[in-house]
């Protein structure tokens, strides 16, 4: 006699997610999320629509509702867990994590990257511009461009390509960000092999200058000083980027000038380290194949700035390491803790700088910036003794801070 069949399915519990979705403190769920509830169920209506699933007649299970897709993502984006370990916390397996992962993060470069990440019009830019004067002093800037490692896991065939200066296999996000730490433009498509200048050099924010930085008449001095993006030594002297001077034995106005230029470009630097703080998924290598790796940081990116949008506060404690220090600590101050390589990716090839451009290319921005020099060669000699004494305050006080730490 033939056994009847069977049918049997492996039960399985989401309780964990149900507490931090209905009972766990704000505390505990924006530790979680990385958000806090309201903007966690605001992120969930925007990408809904989407994500929402048809019954399946031929299933037992039902199908998984758009907040638990959206939750599970966030939570991985956000603690670069395995998504065995995903799976147990949503009552999911792991191939089942795997499916959703890559369709949320899908829609969310689709619904919302073109509406998060955008350059800004004229209105927009006068702000910032006026913003980061008042940073710096200097006017006309509207964004600063660095680029940083993210780490991936290489193929075997072309595992070169990857490795960057550091020995770790890498893909390179460049990104501009404005006052508010929040980016207008990425590109993130390169390997870690290639430099600084060549991912500026094709990347659309070099390619399609005229159409994304809009015109300024802007004079001082008789000069017109277009709206400027900032950048390391890494980068070109062009028109509409600006750089430090760089070489050794440089004249006091000179040095003052590059002080004022990194005050206003290390709102990048805040900005990588806020990304890689939340999204911790960026700060090691993960199962995730490279090929998808770059949909993987330009959702990040997103939602950084989604977040950012949402005036929700950075946890210190998320990213206390040498990339925010840098901005109060020499490299030497920095404490031997906070300087593995893997320390939230260190902005890329900082410290290696291309050829010297050519004088013709130059000619324009040098004027510009003697003219800078001239009308504020008082002041940077004024200020060299003052700014001095107020950074042994910032160290003293965050040496104090660190020792509390400890």
């Amino acid at each position: 006699m033939r056994r009847t069949r069977t049918v049997w399915a492996y039960f399985r519990t989401d309780a964990a997610w149900v507490r931090l979705r209905d009972e766990a403190p704000e505390t505990e769920f924006k530790e979680a999320f990385r958000m806090s509830r309201e903007s966690f169920w605001k992120l969930v209506g925007l990408l809904r629509e989407d994500l929402q699933h048809r019954p399946n007649p031929i299933s037992t299970r039902l199908p998984v509702p758009p907040e638990k897709q959206a939750a599970l993502t966030v939570y991985r984006l956000a603690s670069c867990a395995e998504y065995r370990v995903v799976g147990d916390v949503f009552g999911i397996h792991k191939s089942t994590v795997c499916q959703y992962f890559h369709r949320v993060v899908k829609c969310i470069n689709r619904k919302l990257l073109v509406r998060q990440i955008r350059m800004p019009n004229q209105h927009e830019c006068r702000e910032s511009a006026q913003e980061f004067e008042s940073i710096c002093s200097l006017p006309q800037i509207i964004g600063a461009v660095d680029g940083s490692h993210i780490p991936i896991s290489s193929p075997e065939d072309g595992r070169k390509d990857f490795l960057n200066r550091k020995g770790f296999a890498s893909i390179i996000l460049q990104a501009t960000v404005d006052h508010n730490k929040k980016f207008i433009d990425i590109s993130v498509k390169y390997p870690g092999s290639c430099h600084d200048a060549f991912v500026f050099k094709n990347s659309c924010l070099y390619l399609r200058k005229e159409q994304l930085i809009p015109t300024s008449n802007f004079q001082w001095n008789g000069v017109t000083i277009p709206y400027l993006i900032i950048g390391d030594p890494a980068y070109p002297l062009l028109p509409w980027l600006m750089k430090d001077y760089y070489g050794s034995n440089l004249s006091q106005e000179k040095e003052q000038f590059n002080k004022r230029l990194n005050r206003a470009r290390v709102c990048v630097e805040i900005a990588f380290g806020r990304l890689k703080g939340r999204w911790r998924i960026l700060l090691k290598r993960s199962e995730i194949w490279y090929s998808f790796m770059p949909k993987v940081v330009a959702a990040c990116c997103t939602l950084h700035n989604f977040v950012e949008s949402e005036n929700e506060a950075f946890n210190m404690n998320w990213n206390l390491t040498k990339y925010i220090l840098k901005e109060f600590l020499s490299d030497e101050e920095v404490p031997e803790e906070h300087q593995s390589p893997e320390d939230l990716g260190e902005a890329s090839s900082s410290s290696v700088c291309p050829p010297k451009a050519k004088k013709k290319k130059e000619s324009e921005m040098m004027k510009v910036a003697k003219t800078f020099l001239a009308a504020h060669k008082e002041m940077f000699e004024s200020e060299g003794a003052r700014e001095e004494k107020e950074n042994e305050k910032d160290r003293e006080l965050l040496r104090k801070f660190l020792e509390r730490q400890n």
